[in-house]
């Protein structure tokens, strides 16, 4: 749901193998409008059953979705009109012998930002984490720092107040 508008929604739906799509409603669900297909999801494959949180809405910006499939990280800022992967990134990994794919993606809502756009999101892929600081433009590895005291299994988090990424 995007925050301060509780009428929108967004839906990652699965609608069989390597057929998902990216839903979005205006209307408090009554209906959903398809913005793009071609997915894969797999979310309740194996491991991928208990990793949750594939997408976020920017806290500050209900038209800014950051998603994960298998294949990769995905993004729009136009409220889903056009929908691009993030480049630069590895390929995702599996953890716990799973299906691979990005999880864990969250926006610091006590960040850094700028009018409109929170800067600061984090995704995971196979106990791997990733950082923005450009609102999911471009991405750098910090697995060493966001999974130092929760190990190499950890799959998502939440963004402390003081700045801290906890890992669970």
């Amino acid at each position: 749901m995007a925050r301060g508008d509780s009428n929108r929604i967004w839906l990652l739906q699965e609608l069989g193998t390597e057929n998902g799509f990216l839903l979005r409603s205006a209307d408090r669900g009554r209906t959903f409008q398809v913005q793009q297909g071609g997915f894969v999801f797999h979310a309740n494959q194996g491991a991928r059953r208990r990793m949750n949180q594939h997408a976020d809405v920017d806290p500050r910006d209900g038209d800014h979705l950051v998603f994960g499939d298998q294949l990769g990280l995905w993004r729009t800022v136009d409220g889903g009109e056009t929908i691009a992967e993030v480049e630069g990134l590895p390929a995702p990994s599996a953890a716990d012998a799973g299906q691979a794919g990005y999880t864990g993606v969250k926006f610091d809502r006590f960040g850094p930002y700028r009018p409109g756009r929170t800067l600061r999101v984090m995704v995971n892929a196979g106990g791997r984490f990733f950082l923005s600081d450009d609102g999911a433009a471009t991405f750098r590895e910090v697995t060493d720092t966001a999974s130092a005291h929760a190990g190499s299994h950890s799959q998502q988090g939440e963004w402390l107040a003081d700045g801290r990424y906890l890992t669970h």
